[in-house]
């Protein structure tokens, strides 16, 4: 789609009657293959720039350049994409969870609990390694986590 625009807006309308239906939406689609010399066209080219030199717009470009270039913009990306990782992890236990349940296995409710034993320990370990420098060995130790379960949370935030 496109039909060769750079932008362009979509509005609700009625087939029966070609009247246009206000429900208070409009959705706005950009083409990102056109990148003109508009400001909506430089902007398309900065979302594709490989190299934040090439940015035309200072702010995006500083922040780009922040999280791909700086140590501390890297580490902070990394802990993004980890925690977004780490929520999906969770979600789909908890669907196992309740496809246990509904199923009617009783193992349904013992994983969810355990579940919440692992979610409050994967926070604590983040806050001792945010907030007091840590490594994760350390924040282990403090919380004293078994051996035998410590490659689950080596594994949740070496991975």
């Amino acid at each position: 789609m496109g039909y060769g625009l750079p932008i362009y807006h979509s509005h609700c309308r009625i087939d029966e009657n070609n009247q246009m239906f206000e429900e208070g939406r409009e959705i706005i689609y950009v083409n990102a293959s056109i990148q003109e010399d508009t400001a909506l066209g430089r902007l398309m080219h900065d979302m594709f720039c490989t190299d934040s030199r090439d940015m035309h717009y200072e702010f995006l470009r500083k922040r780009v350049s922040y999280y791909k270039e700086n140590e501390g913009g890297k580490q902070e990306m990394c802990e993004i994409w980890e925690e977004i990782k780490n929520k999906g992890k969770l979600e789909g236990l908890r669907e196992g969870e309740t496809i246990g349940k509904q199923a009617g296995l009783a193992e349904g409710k013992i994983l969810g609990r355990q579940q919440g034993v692992i979610e409050e320990r994967i926070n604590s370990i983040k806050k001792l390694m945010r907030k007091n420098g840590y490594t994760l060995e350390e924040a282990l130790d403090f919380l004293d986590i078994p051996k035998e379960e410590r490659s689950t949370y080596i594994g949740i935030f070496t991975s």
